[in-house]
């Protein structure tokens, strides 16, 4: 799976486009969780500050919440997206 990259008239690098992930825009923990199908332990974990990969995630607002436009969860969630594509195809 490639990704076309749009190169940036002012800064000279590449951007990925952007993903088209479902509605809302700012999902809750539960989102995030049927989205990938995967463990409310499975989020919990990847949201503290010691994860290999932690999950970008909004911060000051109490509960979990993921801003799915931020340029650092569409970076993740391809990540996670490769990594998902990269297992089903071994099967």
């Amino acid at each position: 799976m490639s990704a076309t990259k749009f190169v940036s008239g002012t800064e000279n690098q590449s951007v990925e486009p952007a993903l088209n992930l479902p509605e809302p825009r700012i999902w809750s923990r539960k989102h995030l969780m049927n989205f990938l199908g995967v463990s409310v332990s499975w989020v919990y974990q990847r949201t503290m500050k010691n994860a290999e990969d932690p999950i970008p995630r909004m911060v000051g607002i109490g509960r979990l919440k993921f801003d799915t436009a931020s340029p650092q969860f569409q970076e993740w969630m391809r990540r996670q997206l490769g990594y998902i594509d990269k297992e089903v195809s071994n099967e």
